[in-house]
């Protein structure tokens, strides 16, 4: 089982003494709950929902002429065909 002086020294990082007890004490009461999870023995319980009884709704596709690009487009500073233009990020003039 890793320490928390483990995972320090995997990721790189550097805890005070209290970040440490924090941490320890935190990682424990996670171990905690999930022993508690998996001591349950659920394999004889009945799920309580389950998507499986729901039909499927299938629809048909349909092209449809959408509006939210050119109200969008008509708040940009600078357009080029259906794209904003911005400056170049990296390198660009």
């Amino acid at each position: 089982m890793s320490t928390v002086k483990d995972i320090q020294k995997k990721a790189c990082i550097k805890l005070s003494k209290k970040e440490e007890a924090y941490y320890e004490n935190a990682f424990s009461e996670i171990l905690k709950y999930v022993q508690q999870i998996v001591s349950v023995n659920s394999k004889e319980d009945t799920p309580i929902y389950t998507h499986d009884h729901i039909p499927k709704q299938l629809r048909e596709d349909t092209v449809e002429n959408s509006t939210v690009v050119n109200s969008i487009l008509e708040q940009a500073p600078q357009k080029e065909g259906n794209y904003f233009k911005v400056p170049p990020v990296l390198g660009g003039k």
